[in-house]
């Protein structure tokens, strides 16, 4: 599931508008509190629809179940930084080469 379309459903918007909103510099987090909307729930909303699709990646990756675990959580945590801060905050949150399989 595309993490915007669940967001912007979340929100109430269209996944352009909430495009645009983010381009600005806002966040997710910043837009569902100044629409009234509860801001873990919108949180959770987004992890939740990604991590099938994670622990579908991890599995075709050849990573374990304890690995798969941890990328679930690794990406998880990107999630949730993502929508708290906005794209300039991902990049803090780990490294993406940490997971390489080989």
């Amino acid at each position: 599931m595309d993490v915007l379309t669940v967001a912007a459903d979340r929100l109430g918007v269209t996944p352009m508008a909430l495009g645009a909103a983010l381009g600005r510099g806002e966040s997710i987090a910043s837009l569902a509190a100044a629409s009234g909307r509860d801001v873990d729930t919108v949180t959770a909303a987004v992890v939740d629809s990604e991590t099938s699709d994670i622990q579908a990646l991890g599995t075709i990756a050849g990573f374990d179940d304890a690995d798969v675990t941890t990328f679930v959580d690794e990406v998880s945590e990107w999630l949730r930084a993502y929508v708290e801060r906005g794209e300039q905050a991902v990049d803090t949150v780990s490294d993406p080469g940490e997971f390489a399989v080989g």
